[in-house]
């Protein structure tokens, strides 16, 4: 089973390489991607976006993912991390709402907006046996400047363990919306 596992690991990230290589280092049109764009609408390395005094951002978020023959789910915990971008500016970060498979609203991890100073970074968790939001779960953050920055770097980390396996991967938001 294990030998199965990495087998397949291998598979999968020998069929991306290629794919990331293709893009790497320049901003383009590739397949999925607007200007600037890397693989699967996040940034790509070297990319750069246009200064924003706002913006909703959408970030996938996986509470697991299935192994083996028997699709058991393979429980993950996740951390969003909303890191201010900019040297100089503040960041107003209003909303980070948690939404289910359907799109329902799980939770809210803001009651008032919050200040993000410049480089700084603001993290929210969803545990590893939290299973609220299930396997298509998504962060929607929304934040505002009172003039134009540099926007932030909004990503997901999802981390399991399990025995002696072990997952790890990153997801990059996409924006949805300019404000």
């Amino acid at each position: 089973m294990k030998r199965l596992v990495v087998a397949l690991l291998a598979l999968m990230l020998a069929a991306a390489i290629p794919a990331l290589a293709q893009n790497f280092g320049r901003p383009g049109n590739g397949p999925g991607m607007g200007p600037g764009m890397g693989p699967g609408g996040g940034l790509g390395p070297g990319a750069c976006q246009r200064p924003s005094t706002g913006q909703t951002i959408y970030v996938p978020l996986y509470s697991h993912v299935y192994q083996g023959l028997r699709d058991r789910p393979f429980d993950l915990s996740a951390t969003l991390s909303v890191r201010n971008a900019d040297p100089d500016r503040a960041l107003e970060l209003v909303s980070v709402d948690y939404h289910d498979t359907d799109g329902k609203l799980v939770r809210r991890y803001l009651d008032k907006a919050v200040t993000v100073p410049p480089l700084a970074t603001r993290e929210f968790l969803v545990g590893e046996k939290d299973s609220s939001g299930g396997s298509g779960a998504k962060f929607l953050v929304r934040w505002k400047a009172a003039q134009a920055m540099i926007p932030p770097v909004v990503e997901a980390v999802m981390i399991g363990t399990a025995n002696s396996q072990g997952i790890s991967f990153v997801v990059g938001g996409r924006v949805i919306k300019e404000e």
